[in-house]
């Protein structure tokens, strides 16, 4: 009787603390939608991980090494989601207060203080030609024909939150409309494509790999092309023995990359894959995340720079790459 009151108790703490410790998902309601259509639908709101300054994460208020036996995980993996107190030193002092990982019903969401950065977007036909793929490159075993489409009707996410400081206003988990990243971004990839029309910029190559993991590009070698500008690399982008080996043992025999104003795509074998979206100001934020945290160095006017860098990544995403690569 002991025993099974102590399971009903720990079980209800459990359900307490993490029904407190959750919050909206980006794309709350998403996965519901399919609710009629699907067997399996899964859609809960985010939960909700609070870091102090010392780096120790917590639900509800509760540090989740205590929360460790009642959910019957083991310690050991609720200590690999300690922080260094110097991480969140450098998260407090650039003001991120929160980061959000959130799988929606057409790929995978991330964003930093409400806003996204680049993410997975995938459907129905490109996650069917991933579990093809990590299939026939012996990545997985698994019967995953059947199970990667149920990530699609998994409506779940998790929220990291950090140290505030005094000084500055929180910040919304989800930021939409008027001052955002998305909506500058808009805004200015609207303006250079009416500015510049039909006339994007265009890179088009074709990459021949040989037997021996080197290649051609416009008919010329590696070698050749070492030859052009120096300080290049052009030797890195020769296949080892081994991947050439595993690329043919999985009769890859073509791969492409592109990108527009959506995004970098990839195909395999003629197939689409999921692609890394970057159309709701992505890039925009990214820069900006990178200027808090100070990993870009700018000179003393950094302001205009990043202005003049923001003005630059509307001819980037707009620009129309292919990349077409044939392997023997």
């Amino acid at each position: 009787m002991y025993m099974r009151r102590s399971l009903i108790f720990g079980f209800i703490l459990a359900l307490s603390i993490a029904v407190i410790g959750c919050a909206p998902r980006a794309t709350g309601g998403q996965a519901a939608e399919l609710a009629g259509t699907e067997k399996a639908v899964v859609d809960i709101p985010a939960l909700v991980i609070e870091y102090n300054a010392d780096g120790t994460p917590s639900m509800g208020g509760i540090p989740l090494v205590m929360m460790a036996p009642i959910l019957g995980l083991d310690p050991a993996v609720i200590e690999q989601l300690v922080l260094p107190a110097e991480q969140i030193d450098i998260l407090t002092n650039a003001n991120i207060q929160h980061v959000q990982v959130d799988n929606a019903t057409d790929g995978i969401l991330l964003l930093v203080n409400g806003e996204p950065i680049p993410s997975l977007v995938w459907d129905d036909t490109t996650l069917a030609n991933l579990a093809e793929l990590l299939t026939a490159t012996g990545i997985s075993t698994a019967a995953l024909e059947q199970v990667l489409p149920l990530v699609r009707t998994a409506g779940v996410g998790l929220i990291a939150k950090f140290p505030v400081d005094a000084g500055n206003e929180p910040i919304p988990t989800v930021k939409l409309g008027e001052g955002t990243a998305d909506a500058m971004a808009q805004a200015a990839q609207e303006d250079y494509l009416s500015a510049v029309g039909d006339a994007v910029p265009q890179i088009h190559l074709g990459v021949d790999y040989n037997d021996d993991g080197s290649w051609n590009v416009g008919g010329m070698s590696t070698n050749e092309w070492a030859g052009t500008v120096e300080g290049v690399p052009w030797a890195s982008l020769n296949l080892s023995e081994v991947l050439l080996s595993d690329i043919q043992d999985a009769e890859i025999t073509t791969a492409f990359v592109g990108t527009n104003v959506d995004g970098i795509s990839l195909k395999i074998n003629d197939k689409d894959m999921p692609y890394i979206s970057w159309k709701h100001g992505e890039l925009t934020h990214v820069v900006r995340l990178a200027q808090q945290l100070g990993l870009l160095n700018l000179g003393e006017n950094q302001d205009a720079m990043i202005g003049l860098i923001e003005q630059w990544l509307p001819a980037v995403q707009a620009a129309d790459v292919k990349i077409n690569v044939d392997f023997p």
